[in-house]
């Protein structure tokens, strides 16, 4: 719980829509392929902290309970953090937050904090209490930057997106993910025009950048301040 309270370290809230590849991309940048959970159905439920550090040299995972006690919790669970059904574990009944600590020497002093898709369902979840809108919402606050994402499905910024971006106080990256369906012209277009969205709304100096990105291939197709996801983390 105290390292939850660490303000030294810059934490990154992974936000945005369902199905945008937010867990997808957690898993590819902390080089932990089967991480986090990912699929096409909704998965994040529990809030999940990932503390980056060269100062251990296996991933270990601690959650915060219902009664607000901090345990250590077998590395497995990370895969039923999703949603509730029939064949998994209720595991939100029972866990308030998530504390995951990744090996990285290249991400070190950053923490990632994974939110559910914020448009995934309008319906309370049985297992807390909460819609998956009010669990990334929570999260916004607890950040000092904002990586909002945008699925290949959606080629632009909408207003529902930028309702809950307004919500986040702080610098932001806007990211329209899966940049390899589309390639580099489509993608670059998708990027400009959401650019001028983007800049419209908020003031030049929150947005480090909008830019296309392919998860599968850990790579920038086309990015408006012409940054590179390794820039971006040193910045």
């Amino acid at each position: 719980m105290t390292e939850r309270q660490n303000t030294e370290d810059t934490q990154i809230v992974i936000a945005g829509g369902f199905s945008s590849g937010k867990s997808s991309f957690l898993n590819q940048i902390t080089k932990c392929a089967k991480l986090l959970p990912t699929g096409t159905d909704p998965v994040s439920v529990v809030k999940t902290y990932l503390y980056c550090s060269n100062n251990v040299n296996k991933v270990s995972v601690k959650g915060v309970n219902q009664k607000n006690v901090l345990v250590d919790l077998d590395l497995g669970v990370l895969q039923a953090i999703q949603h509730a059904n029939k064949s998994n574990i209720y595991l939100a009944s029972v866990l308030d937050m998530l504390f995951v600590k990744v090996p990285s020497t290249k991400l070190s002093g950053l923490v990632f904090i994974d939110t559910p898709g914020y448009n995934n369902s309008d319906k309370v979840n049985e297992s807390n209490g909460k819609t998956d809108r009010e669990t990334a919402v929570e999260a916004l606050r607890e950040g000092n930057v904002l990586f909002w994402f945008i699925g290949s499905d959606r080629t632009t910024v909408t207003n529902d997106d930028l309702d809950i971006i307004k919500q986040f106080n702080g610098k932001k990256v806007i990211i329209f993910n899966k940049a390899d369906k589309h390639g580099y012209e489509e993608s670059k277009k998708i990027v400009e025009d959401g650019s001028k969205i983007v800049f419209e709304k908020f003031p030049k100096e929150e947005i480090i950048d909008v830019l296309a990105y392919s998860t599968l291939e850990d790579k920038v197709y086309y990015s408006k301040n012409d940054l590179t996801m390794e820039r971006i983390f040193e910045l």
